[in-house]
């Protein structure tokens, strides 16, 4: 699992800050911990400034079905991707409403007002209401932000990293802040605290060692 130090997350969030199309979306990952499922099935409904609070209660996600063939010594899986679907959030915990910064109303502001020239260009008022559009009016995909993330570690010389590698970061800041593993659970909308402990007890053992990162402290899931 790759970590980004201090300053490489600051050259890395600068960065993208410049980039812009997927700076949101970054922010979403890494400060608030969503997968890239649960952010591309976002409303504007979901945010409610006055509480500062998110509610994740969707995702924007597709299905993958297996097929075998031939024998046991020389067997072929096939992967046939279903249509992109919107579907109830993996699992029941991951419905769930956590307490956000500042900035990420700030950014909501200006990506509605960039969905909005889109829009106005397009014609295309199929996603309206949804927060991740991309340059023809539909929702963005997770590859186009993986390779909106991955022009920006070029731009600043990083290592690779990806939409999920955000997600773990943001747990990992959690962890470094001492912050129980319970609560940490439910930021991420896991399972149940099993499923957090099997993930990330290497970096519990090692916290002496894990890279600090800079994170505003924000998140704990909403009372």
């Amino acid at each position: 699992m790759d970590l980004y130090t201090k300053e490489q997350i600051n050259s890395f969030v600068r960065t993208a800050k410049v980039y812009h199309t997927c700076y949101f979306e970054i922010l979403l990952a890494l400060v608030c911990g969503l997968r890239t499922g649960e952010i591309l099935g976002l409303k504007y409904s979901d945010f409610h400034k006055k509480s500062r609070t998110l509610t994740i209660q969707r995702q924007y996600t597709r299905d993958y079905h297996y097929e075998s063939k031939g024998s046991d010594n020389d067997k072929q899986v096939k992967v046939y991707p279903s249509e992109r679907t919107f579907k109830p959030p993996k699992t029941l915990n991951s419905n769930r409403c956590l307490i956000v910064p500042s900035v990420i109303f700030e950014e909501l502001k200006i990506r509605r007002e960039e969905n909005e020239r889109i829009i106005a260009k397009t014609e295309n008022r199929d996603f309206k209401d949804y927060v991740c559009l991309g340059m023809y009016g539909r929702i963005k995909s997770g590859a186009t932000l993986n390779t909106g993330i991955n022009a920006i570690t070029k731009s600043c010389n990083l290592p690779h990293i990806s939409m999920h590698t955000l997600r773990h970061m943001c747990a990992t800041a959690l962890i470094e802040m001492d912050i129980p593993m319970e609560k940490i659970s439910e930021v991420l909308g896991h399972k149940n605290i099993n499923t957090t402990f099997d993930i990330y007890c290497g970096i519990m053992d090692a916290q002496d060692q894990i890279k600090t990162i800079y994170l505003i402290p924000w998140i704990l899931p909403s009372p």
